[in-house]
């Protein structure tokens, strides 16, 4: 008997210990009282919050317009006045002529390649012989490349202001040839220099020229071209006179003819003609071959005088450097200090005034 309670009393301390649980108990704090305050919040006035809320309600003002214009009777319908084509034509040849004379009356001391200008960007003289001199072009159509370190677009000009070269050649020297003045003769000494000089870079030169009445101070424009994109002048010559005919009229310019050697008769002929206006482009390979593209034309006619840059932008794939005056053209004064110091050390073994 004493053994069985002994037994009993194990085995309910043994089941205490089962049943009591291991984990301890977690008293909850006590909550605290959150004292409330009264905001007085103002809600805002929320306007027309989308983009077609606003348009609808614009819509709903012009359809409310429009209906009250109705139950009035007040539409009025304004007939748009067309303009005569003859008409239009006149009012664009007095504007034309009109910038013609402005163009004509610009004297000495408000041109820019007359020395006498009290604003002549003399920091871009690079060259000055006895009846004409070389500077760099303002907003250059080509950059550098083919190991130049600079653009090379220079500008060839009569120190005289006159218009076109029989202006000034033949008064002064009282000769029947203008090809015979000592201006013609310097101006193609100019132009061989340059092509000798890109030459040593494997480049080849392009030069263009407007000689024609209406022009302000005759000069001409000079090029370097990589000889690998000399074939692509002609074709661009002859894209940009199709495309001037549509624009301007498909007899403004004559088509252009093409020759190979700067004494051909017939070349020489256009040239010493006084009465003569016309856009030429020579073309010198760095093996000193010369093409020579030239298109007469009426100066009462309306002509394209961005036309020799356009076929160069072209030919250089420069699109934007179409208008000398588009920002990716532009210069600083030091920048062109810079190139005409590269370029005259480049042109020193070349320079014709030296």
């Amino acid at each position: 008997m004493p053994e069985e309670k002994i037994q009993d009393s194990s085995s309910t301390k043994i089941d205490k210990e089962v049943t009591q649980d291991p984990t301890p108990k977690i008293i909850p704090k006590k909550k605290r009282k959150l004292k409330l305050v009264e905001v007085d919040i103002k809600t805002p006035t929320v306007g027309l919050e989308t983009k077609e809320d606003i348009n609808r309600a614009k819509l709903n003002k012009i359809n409310l317009k429009i209906s009250k214009e109705f139950n009035d009777d007040k539409i009025v319908v304004k007939k748009r006045k067309l303009v005569d084509p003859e008409e239009h034509k006149k009012i664009l040849e007095e504007r034309r002529k009109n910038k013609i004379e402005e163009l004509l009356s610009i004297e000495p001391s408000q041109c820019h390649f007359c020395f006498n200008n009290p604003n002549v960007a003399d920091h871009m003289l690079i060259s000055i012989a006895e009846n004409s001199y070389l500077t760099l072009a303002k907003g250059p159509v080509s950059v550098p490349q083919n190991g130049l370190k600079f653009p090379g677009h220079v500008i060839i000009t009569p120190i005289e202001h006159k218009p076109k070269l029989s202006s000034f050649c033949i008064e002064e020297e009282q000769t029947s040839k203008i090809t015979d003045s000592k201006l013609y003769k310097e101006l193609v000494s100019y132009e061989h220099s340059l092509a000798n000089m890109f030459a040593k870079n494997d480049m080849g030169t392009v030069f263009f020229d407007f000689n024609t009445v209406n022009g302000v101070h005759y000069h001409t424009q000079c090029v370097p071209v990589p000889v690998k994109f000399l074939q692509k002048v002609g074709i661009a010559i002859d894209r940009q006179f199709k495309y001037h005919g549509k624009k301007f009229g498909e007899d403004t310019l004559v088509p252009f003819k093409k020759f190979v050697d700067e004494e051909d008769e017939e070349y020489l002929k256009i040239i010493n003609d006084q009465s003569m206006n016309f856009i030429q482009f020579k073309i010198m390979n760095s093996r000193g071959k010369c093409e020579i593209f030239i298109s007469t034309f009426d100066p009462t006619n309306r002509i394209d005088m961005q036309f020799g840059r356009s076929v160069l932008a072209y030919v250089l794939n420069q699109p934007k450097r179409h208008f000398w005056n588009n920002p990716e053209c532009q210069e600083t004064v030091e920048q062109e200090k810079a190139h005409v110091e590269k370029f005259q050390v480049a042109y020193n073994d070349f320079d014709i005034a030296k």
